[in-house]
């Protein structure tokens, strides 16, 4: 048994180096320019957070006949906000209902620019993961 154990902790420790070797060869042949810093400043929707969930609370609308609180939970989509503010490319992440996810799907679609996020103030692009939330009729998102 504690052959086993030594094999398995070996093997383990084995993959986890061929990773970072791995990692390390695709780090040296990256530029300056696609060197990944940690942001100073995050993308922020014009006005905030209670900015944004006024947005969602106004453009996030359910059909007629749909009980809100029939499914509660979030949507989660992830976009590109570009170095000009613009959301490119959002998709459904973790979905919760086909009719919800296209609701939250859309309302981001036609989101106003963001203010980009920034390092060494430049703007950069950063890939942003936002929850929706529905459920109750008081609608909650974040």
């Amino acid at each position: 048994m504690r052959t086993i154990f030594s094999i398995f902790i070996l093997l383990c420790l084995s993959c986890f180096t061929q990773s970072i070797m791995g990692q390390n060869d695709s780090l040296s042949q990256m530029s300056d320019e696609e060197w990944i810093e940690p942001l100073e400043i995050g993308p922020e929707f014009p006005g905030g957070n209670s900015a944004r969930i006024k947005y969602f609370n106004d453009n996030a609308i359910l059909p007629k006949n749909w009980n809100p609180d029939s499914i509660t939970g979030k949507v989660f989509i992830v976009f590109l906000v570009d170095t000009n503010g613009a959301i490119r490319d959002p998709k459904i992440l973790r979905g919760l209902n086909p009719i919800l996810d296209s609701i939250a799907l859309s309302a981001v679609k036609k989101m106003p620019n963001w203010t980009p996020g920034k390092v060494r103030d430049k703007n950069v692009q950063y890939m942003y993961n936002l929850p929706v939330e529905f459920g109750t009729t008081k609608k909650k998102n974040k």
